[in-house]
This record gives C-alpha cells, sequence and structure tokens, in this order.
C-alpha cells in the first residue's frame, strides 16, 4: 500500500503491519509527460490462498487480467525472501496457468531499514538461487540485448524504498517498459 501511494495518485490506508490492504486499490501511476498506465494494490497472498484461505482467491480472478504482476517482498519479514518468492509464485501456479504464464518483476521493499552490506547479500542470494546473472552493484534486469525476454524469470529485482523514495522513479520506468514490451 505503501507503493502504491507513493508512486501513484491512490490513496489506500497505509499501516505497519502485514496484510493492512483489504480490498484492491487502484492508481494512476505517471511516466513522464505523456505516459502513464495503472496499478493494482491487493491484498497479500499467504500460503493456501489458492485454495481459498486468507482472502487470496477473490484477488486471484482479479489479476488474471493484467498485463504484468509485480513481486513485492519485504525484506524485513522474518521469511527467508526466496522462500516468499516460492509462496507467491507457486500459488500463482496453483491458482492459474495464465496467471503463473504473465511477465513479472520483483522489488524488495524496506531497503531502508538495513544497511548496504546486508542488502547486497540479500540481493545475491535472490539472485543465485534464481539462476541469474546480476547486471549492476544491488540489482538484476534482464539483458534483453539479443531480444530474449524469458518470461519465466522476473524482468528485473529491484531493492527499493517507498517511505525514503529510493529508486521508486527508477522502478516506474522499469515497469513502463516492461507493461510494453511486444506490444
Amino acid at each position: 500500500s505503501t507503493l502504491i501511494s507513493t508512486i501513484s495518485n491512490a490513496h489506500p490506508e497505509v499501516a505497519n503491519y502485514e496484510f493492512t490492504t483489504l480490498i484492491p486499490n487502484l492508481g494512476v501511476v505517471e511516466v513522464g509527460e505523456y505516459s502513464s498506465f495503472v496499478m493494482a494494490d491487493i491484498p497479500g497472498i499467504i500460503g493456501g490462498a489458492s485454495s481459498g484461505r486468507g482472502l487470496g482467491i477473490n484477488f486471484l480472478q482479479h489479476i488474471e487480467r493484467t498485463k504484468i504482476l509485480l513481486f513485492v517482498i519485504d525484506i524485513t519479514n522474518y521469511r527467508d525472501i526466496f522462500e516468499q518468492y516460492k509462496i507467491l509464485k507457486g500459488e500463482l501456479t496453483k491458482f492459474s496457468q495464465k496467471l503463473c504464464k504473465k511477465k513479472f518483476a520483483i522489488v524488495l521493499t524496506k531497503i531502508d531499514t538495513i544497511d548496504y552490506k546486508e542488502l547486497n547479500n540479500i540481493v545475491n542470494k535472490l539472485v543465485d538461487n534464481l539462476d541469474l546473472k546480476k547486471t549492476n552493484e544491488n540489482y538484476f534486469i534482464q539483458d534483453l540485448v539479443l531480444n530474449k525476454y524469458n518470461k519465466g524469470l522476473p524482468y528485473f529485482i529491484l531493492p527499493i524504498s517507498s517511505i525514503a523514495n529510493q529508486n521508486t522513479k527508477k522502478l516506474k520506468y522499469l515497469l513502463y517498459d516492461l507493461i510494453k514490451m511486444d506490444e
């Protein structure tokens, strides 16, 4: 919710605990002077959401209409980052083959709460677990020089802080690029 309130015109309820979002929130994200896209913030997906646990199944149906998915993973959570990713990806796959084949990206949020060395270790571990190659000191983006986008892998992994506005402008442009890809 903090992310959508930071980069769009949406004003959702924001609180300092998990699963604040109970209903989807939509916001228009301005990218430059003449470009924009609509972003949806949905309730958090938990293990078992695909079989009706929590609020998940109702909202999984809504996101089938989206062009892309953005996995927002909290680095301050007690769960391992890769484990959080696997749960999200697994729930999408169990619910719908259509969902699991969508283009997607990952943001690691709340980077303002840890030091740079720890952040680097977290990003490196996730990149290694996904068998990717790091393209920058602290983030990953697929190399599209050969025009071969692998939809089975995230288009990018980007550490952000919505509160401190770190990498949020870069995020808007990367999301816009991903949306416009293959149009």
